[in-house]
């Protein structure tokens, strides 16, 4: 997620005239079935989901 954090976009662009963002940012872990995920480029903000039990967010 630092890796990610550090690679974000944030720029208007110049023919479409509007800002252009990361809307989410996603790590996944393929062992536990799980992933993290950050959204809006707050990366002091994460969520946990998880295969195993489906519906169920956790904030970090």
């Amino acid at each position: 997620m630092t890796l990610l954090s550090s690679c974000t976009l944030n720029y208007e662009h110049p023919l479409l005239k509007h800002q252009v963002i990361t809307l989410w940012s996603s790590v996944y872990n393929c062992t536990e079935k799980s992933m993290l995920i950050c959204a809006g480029m707050d990366y002091s903000k994460k969520y946990k989901c998880s295969i195993d039990k489906p519906g169920e967010v956790i904030a970090l």
